[in-house]
């Protein structure tokens, strides 16, 4: 037997399912709405709808939606932008696989549709990357559709500007490991480190002997923040998506890296993502009581005391709720 049942989204509109008792204000209607309502699209889970549209929709008054609505909400089941009017769902794709490359491609016109905003960016970062757990063809339907290009406005330090900027391709969505430091020297640092540490990259932790020596600091234009960023978005690929990465915002990066010269090589940045992706904190596999499960962006990372708290090692406990 199927797991799955069809529903007509015109069911919303017929004269006799409007004539029978309405729904009452509760997160399980809400939860059902969201999913067949009018408002849906092609798109599995992301739509453009606002608070006062749906509530009416559903003849509420708009306190009794914001209250179904915060219910949803807290279970990790709905993400808003109700300044923006959208609305993801993201477990939607999980549930609604395209049938073929061909239905993601037929995805473009509503895309374009769809109001410009971080959260818009983020659900189609996630999507993209549950579509390459599903297969290539449908990646490379997807990247026809949606070309995101994750590489900031932000202008190249000026010895790099001549340099061609690599773009991350689909298969970078779904690496899973990678080398570890070429070296024999800096090998020995990170075996040094993992005896107390496991799986951290070497110099990450307080207290450790590699992170303890007194770091020569460097120029902050040498950090080479763009191909950070792609490596970034390629490991940590449900993690909110940087599109305005202005001079400023990239200014806590700079630091991180200008630090110690330990962070300033590509190795210890994709080792330091790998680490972060193996927090279910971090990375929103969890939830707290009271609120949405968490997803680390790459600002928050590279804020002084939130970068020292990684390196402390407080984001990987099990008891880790901060």
């Amino acid at each position: 037997m199927s797991r799955y049942r069809k529903i007509e989204v015109r069911t919303w509109s017929d004269k006799r399912f409007a004539e029978l008792s309405p729904l009452l204000p509760s997160g399980q209607g809400l939860w059902f709405f969201l999913l067949t309502g009018p408002h849906t699209t092609a798109i599995p889970g992301l739509f453009r709808a606002g608070r006062a549209a749906m509530a009416e929709e559903l003849g509420w008054e708009l306190e009794a939606f914001d209250k179904a609505f915060a219910e949803v909400t807290t279970q990790g089941m709905a993400e808003a932008d109700f300044k923006a009017k959208l609305v993801w769902l993201p477990n939607a794709i999980k549930h609604n696989k395209p049938e073929s490359p061909n239905v993601v491609i037929g995805w473009r016109a509503e895309i374009d549709l769809l109001p410009e905003c971080e959260l818009k960016h983020r659900a189609l970062v996630a999507i993209r990357a549950h579509l390459a757990t599903v297969g290539p063809t449908y990646v490379d339907a997807f990247n026809k559709v949606v070309p995101l290009d994750v590489s900031p406005p932000d202008a190249a330090p000026p010895e790099q500007a001549e340099q061609p900027k690599e773009k991350p391709t689909a298969k970078a969505l779904i690496k899973t490991s990678l080398n570890p430091m070429p070296n024999q020297e800096q090998e020995q640092e990170q075996e040094q480190d993992k005896a107390s540490y496991p799986d951290s990259p070497a110099g990450l932790f307080v207290g450790s002997a590699a992170a303890d020596e007194p770091p020569p600091k460097a120029d902050r234009s040498s950090c080479p923040h763009q191909k950070i960023i792609e490596l970034y978005h390629d490991l940590l690929p449900a993690s909110p998506a940087i599109r305005d990465w202005t001079p400023a915002r990239a200014a806590s990066l700079r630091a991180r890296w200008a630090e110690d010269t330990k962070r300033q090589n590509l190795d210890y940045w994709r080792q330091l993502f790998t680490y972060v992706g193996k927090s279910d904190f971090l990375c929103g596999r969890t939830q707290g009581r009271d609120r949405r499960p968490f997803l680390a962006s790459l600002e928050w990372i590279c804020k002084p005391e939130n970068f020292a708290k990684i390196r402390e090692g407080r984001y990987h406990a099990e008891e880790a709720t901060a």
